[in-house]
C-alpha cells in the first residue's frame, strides 16, 4: 500500500495544453482602445476586435503555461493579431498575467501590454507618423528615436523599465539594432525586446517578426538588453514603409 501511494504522489502532473483565452484576448482589444482615448481617436470595439482607422485587430491571446502559487495566480503567452481577418505573424507579441484572481490578472495584463505594445501597434493602424497615442504616453521622450528612418516609420511603444530608476535610452539601442532594421523592407516589422533578472538567472525574449532571433541577441550584447540582476525591461519598436 505505501509502495502505490508513493507511486501516485510521484506522478508527474499532465503537461499544460496551450488554449485560447477568449476573456484575455477581449481585454487586449479593451487595452488597446484605452490607448486611442488618450489621443481622442476613435476606436469600435467588439469581443476580441478593435477598429481603428480603415483597419479591424483581432486578437487571439494564447496561454502557453498557468500556475498559481502562495494565492497568486501566473500565466504565461502570446497575443496572436489579425488585420482585417488575416493573422500577421509580425505582430506577435508575448503577454503575461498575475494576480489574486482571473480578473486582476486580465487587468494587469491589458495595462501592460496596452503601454508596451498597444501604443505602437495603435499609432500603426492609423498609419500617424506623428506617433499620437506615443505622444499622449511618453510626452517627455516621443522625439526619441525620431520616426522616420529609411523609406519608412519606426513606431514604438512606451519602455517598461522596473530594477532601475534609470530611463531606457532609445538611441543607443536603436543603434544597435541598425545592422537589422536596414535590412528589413516592406511590412510591419515587429521587434520585441524583453528581458528579467531574476532569482533564476537572466531571460531574454529578443523577437523579430514574431521568431527568437539570433541576430537581436548578437546585435544588443553590448546594450542594457544584455541584462542584469534584478532588472527588468520590455520595448517594442515596429518598422513599416
Amino acid at each position: 500500500m505505501f509502495l502505490l501511494v508513493l507511486a501516485a504522489c510521484s506522478t508527474p502532473p499532465e503537461p499544460f495544453t496551450p488554449t485560447v483565452d477568449v476573456a484575455w484576448s477581449e481585454k487586449t482589444a479593451e487595452g488597446l482602445c484605452k490607448v486611442l482615448e488618450t489621443t481622442e481617436r476613435p476606436c469600435g470595439r467588439e469581443g476580441q476586435t478593435a477598429t481603428i482607422g480603415e483597419h479591424a485587430l483581432t486578437f487571439r491571446v494564447t496561454v502557453e503555461s498557468s500556475e498559481e502559487s502562495y494565492g497568486i495566480l501566473s500565466m504565461r503567452g502570446h497575443a496572436a493579431v489579425l488585420r482585417d481577418g488575416v493573422e500577421v505573424r509580425a505582430l506577435r507579441t508575448p503577454v503575461r498575467a498575475f494576480g489574486g484572481n482571473l480578473t486582476e490578472a486580465y487587468e494587469r495584463a491589458a495595462h501592460e501590454w496596452a503601454v508596451v505594445y498597444g501604443v505602437g501597434l495603435a499609432d500603426w493602424a492609423l498609419g500617424d507618423p506623428a506617433r499620437p497615442s506615443l505622444v499622449a504616453t511618453d510626452k517627455a521622450n516621443h522625439e526619441s528615436p525620431p520616426a522616420a528612418r529609411g523609406e519608412g516609420t519606426l513606431y514604438r511603444g512606451w519602455p517598461l523599465v522596473r530594477g532601475s530608476k534609470q530611463a531606457l535610452d532609445h538611441e543607443p539601442v536603436v543603434a544597435a539594432l541598425g545592422s537589422v532594421l536596414d535590412g528589413l523592407s516592406g511590412g510591419p516589422h515587429g521587434i520585441v525586446l524583453e528581458v528579467d533578472g531574476d532569482g533564476d538567472g537572466i531571460t531574454r525574449t529578443l523577437w523579430l517578426d514574431g521568431e527568437p532571433s539570433p541576430a537581436l541577441e548578437e546585435a544588443l550584447a553590448a546594450t542594457r538588453f544584455a541584462g542584469a540582476p534584478g532588472l527588468q525591461i520590455r520595448q517594442f519598436y515596429l518598422y513599416d514603409e
